[in-house]
C-alpha cells in the first residue's frame, strides 16, 4: 500500500492526536480519503453526454461536434452544433471536459470514418467562487466576459456545465427584463445557429 506523508501545523497537533487515539491510525487515513472524496464531488460535476463528431464531406478538415447530455441533466437528444478544424479536435474536447484519453481516441477513430459517436463522462470543474454563485450571476459573468459575442441559450447552458437548459434561459430572461443583457433573434457566436440569442 503506497505512503503519503501528512504535515500538521503545531496549532492543529493536539486536535489531530485526540482523534488519532479515538479513531487509530487506519481509521484516521480513512476518514481523510472520504474528506477528499466528498471536497471534489463539490468541485467537479460530471454528466454522461454522447460526444458527436463528424465531418461536413468525406476527408474534409471541417468538423462539426455535439454533445447530447443523458440521464437527469438531459434527453439525449444532440445539443447545438460547434463548428472546428480537425487539428483542434483534442483541445476542443478537453475544453469542454472531456478526458484526453477519450479525446485521442474520439480523434483517432475520425481518422478512418465520416462520424465518431462517443458516450463518456463530461467533467465540469468548479472553483470555490463559482460554487458560491449563483446560475444568473454564472451566466452574467460570463456573457460579461465574451462580450460583444452573444449566444443562445443551449450554449450557454454547455458552456457553464448547467443541469438543465430552462436555467440559461431564465437567467437570460430575468437579464434582458432587468436591462442588464440584450435577448433578440440573431446569429449564437458558438453554434451559428439562427436563434434567440443574449449578450451583455
Amino acid at each position: 500500500m503506497p505512503n503519503k506523508t501528512i504535515y500538521v501545523r503545531d496549532s492543529d497537533l493536539t486536535l489531530w492526536e485526540l482523534a488519532q487515539e479515538h479513531l487509530g491510525q487506519q481509521s484516521m487515513s480513512a476518514l481523510f480519503a472520504e474528506f477528499l472524496r466528498e471536497k471534489v464531488q463539490t468541485m467537479i460535476e460530471t454528466t454522461n453526454t454522447f460526444v458527436h463528431a463528424l465531418r461536413s464531406a468525406p476527408n474534409s478538415p471541417n468538423l462539426m461536434v455535439m454533445f447530447a447530455p443523458v440521464g437527469s441533466a438531459g434527453s439525449g437528444g444532440p445539443g447545438s452544433p460547434n463548428y472546428i478544424q480537425e487539428h483542434e479536435l483534442v483541445s476542443f474536447l478537453e475544453g469542454r471536459g472531456v478526458t484526453h484519453g477519450t479525446a485521442t481516441k474520439i480523434a483517432s477513430e475520425l481518422e478512418n470514418a465520416q462520424s465518431v459517436s462517443e458516450l463518456t463522462v463530461i467533467r465540469t470543474i468548479h472553483s470555490a467562487e463559482s460554487r458560491k454563485m449563483t446560475v444568473p450571476h454564472r451566466v452574467s459573468a460570463f456573457l460579461t466576459s465574451e462580450k460583444p459575442a452573444a449566444f443562445c441559450d443551449e450554449c450557454i447552458t454547455i458552456s457553464l456545465g448547467l443541469q438543465r437548459h430552462q436555467q440559461a434561459q431564465q437567467a437570460t430572461s430575468a437579464g434582458a427584463a432587468s436591462g442588464g443583457f440584450t435577448r433578440k433573434l440573431g446569429t449564437c457566436s458558438n453554434c451559428q445557429k439562427n436563434v434567440i440569442v443574449t449578450h451583455a
